[in-house]
């Protein structure tokens, strides 16, 4: 398997967000934690930050807990590493929070509908887990209904920061060589409010 970028999103205004039809656009929490997508090849696990480099890893427990699951080999998952912007609120402890699936079998899923990724994810965290809990590795799940309700209930979550919302049917972009915004991700936060927003 080969690195790719993982897709970042466009920054939105609620404004944008009463025209998206549910359904049409599933939401997730964003949640305050650092890009952390994960490869698995050859039963080995490879942690890369959101440029590429890893300068600083996830703690060695918490690797261990993850890779500790059933997983099935070539597979690779786009994750957050909770833990070092919101150690005082977790209080030193740190988890993963899985929300999208990029490669699986050896396979690139940049043609594959965001909706259908995060099925296939669910399924395979389910297997990989056996059907237990697990505390600190998670799949973050869709939010499904209103879109501007799902908003603002976050905003009593002091490990998030909105949402990002993706289009059902969107696949990635995914480039080898640099980071690129996907047209059909798009992400609505509550803080940080001076980051330039768009209308589209």
């Amino acid at each position: 398997m080969q690195y790719r970028f993982p897709d970042d999103p466009l920054r939105i205004t609620t404004e944008n967000l009463k025209t998206m039809v549910p359904g049409q656009w599933l939401a997730q929490k964003k949640s305050d934690g650092w890009r952390c997508p994960a490869y698995r090849s050859d039963g080995v696990w490879t942690y890369y930050s959101k440029d590429g480099n890893r300068l600083a890893m996830p703690p060695e427990t918490l690797r261990r807990e993850f890779e500790a699951l059933a997983w099935p080999e070539n597979v690779a998952i786009d994750m957050e590493w909770m833990g070092p912007r919101c150690s005082s609120t977790l209080k030193g402890q740190h988890s993963f929070r899985l929300f999208d699936l990029i490669y699986f079998g050896n396979k690139w899923l940049g043609t594959t509908g965001f909706q259908e990724r995060h099925a296939r994810l669910s399924e395979t965290f389910s297997k990989a887990s056996k059907g237990k809990a697990h505390p600190n590795v998670a799949l973050v799940p869709i939010l499904h209904g209103d879109l501007l309700a799902a908003f603002e209930k976050e905003k009593s979550d002091p490990l998030s920061e909105g949402l990002v919302i993706r289009m059902a049917s969107s696949g990635l972009v995914g480039s080898h060589k640099s980071k690129s915004k996907n047209p059909f991700w798009r992400k609505l936060k509550y803080r940080d409010v001076h980051e330039h927003a768009s209308i589209i």
